[in-house]
């Protein structure tokens, strides 16, 4: 394994964050891993102007200029694979190689992505995992704290994605310019973004391999 970083754009939700821990601690040993929290998200301040994918997309390639980072390998999931291509479709003259998972912001033709901000937490469970009922949590376990904070984490996702469906409808038309390689990864169980979704990305990117998680899901491959 080659000793160039690799940066994670996942959302940030505390139970999320122990999850990114266990899936890069085995990474971490051979590479620098930098998992940062987007604005907004676990209390961290927001600017009102600061509102867009694209808006995480410019803050994360400073990020990356600011450190004299090279070669890197952005890792993301969900929202965070959409904020990956839209780097990727910038500048990526500091990128190594992008790995989308289970990516929002890329529409295809025929598929839709699910308006997650419709649905209650049984609903959206029920579309991104495979087995529900062992990541479900009970609102009773909570306290006014962490339900604030859930409910904050998923306004500022609305902020970043809703007004646009949690997708771009430009951003399959510019994948053509990436030219580092890109691995796409869908859980087959995964239902709120579908991976039938996940074969005509093969298309968009000149350089592309495709991957799916058998048996799992959404949020299950994260936490694997």
């Amino acid at each position: 394994m080659s000793a160039a970083p690799a940066a994670s754009a996942c959302p940030a939700r505390r139970r999320r964050a122990a999850e990114r821990v266990r899936l890069f601690r085995g990474a971490g040993r051979a590479r620098r891993v930098i998992t940062p929290t987007h604005p907004g998200f676990a209390g961290r301040p927001r600017p009102d102007w600061f509102d867009s994918v694209a808006d995480l997309a410019h803050a994360y390639l400073e990020l990356l200029e600011r450190l004299d980072l090279r070669n890197v390998t952005v890792i993301g999931f969900s929202i965070g694979g959409w904020i990956a291509a839209e780097l990727a479709v910038r500048d990526s003259s500091r990128l190594g190689h992008i790995v989308l998972v289970d990516a929002a912001g890329i529409q295809v033709e025929g598929q839709t992505i699910a308006d997650v901000f419709s649905l209650s937490p049984d609903q959206l469970s029920a579309l991104s995992f495979h087995n529900p009922a062992a990541f479900r949590v009970d609102p009773a376990s909570l306290s006014p704290g962490q339900i604030a904070g859930r409910a904050a984490n998923f306004q500022t996702l609305a902020v970043y994605s809703q007004k646009q469906g949690m997708a771009d409808p430009k951003l399959r038309r510019r994948l053509g310019r990436v030219t580092i390689p890109a691995l796409v990864i869908w859980a087959r169980a995964t239902a709120w973004c579908r991976r039938t979704m996940a074969a005509p990305m093969r298309g968009l990117f000149r350089r592309v391999a495709l991957s799916s998680s058998a048996g799992r899901s959404h949020g299950a491959a994260r936490a694997a």
